[in-house]
């Protein structure tokens, strides 16, 4: 996915365990994909973007 993940693109994850397996590693991932110009989204119960390594709550 990191290798073909580009600018402008958005990747989606279930929840924060499946997407990194502890937190040290979801945020080199996270980081990796906002230095590619990528963003994330966790859907959990609410919808939660990563943007630009910063963390908030969007309720719908």
């Amino acid at each position: 996915m990191m290798a073909f993940c580009r600018e402008g693109e958005r990747v989606v994850a279930h929840s924060l365990d499946r997407l990194g397996r502890d937190i040290r590693d979801l945020l080199n991932i996270v980081e990796e994909l906002n230095d590619k110009g990528a963003t994330v989204a966790l859907r959990q119960r609410r919808r939660i973007m990563i943007q630009n390594s910063y963390l908030y709550s969007k309720k719908r």
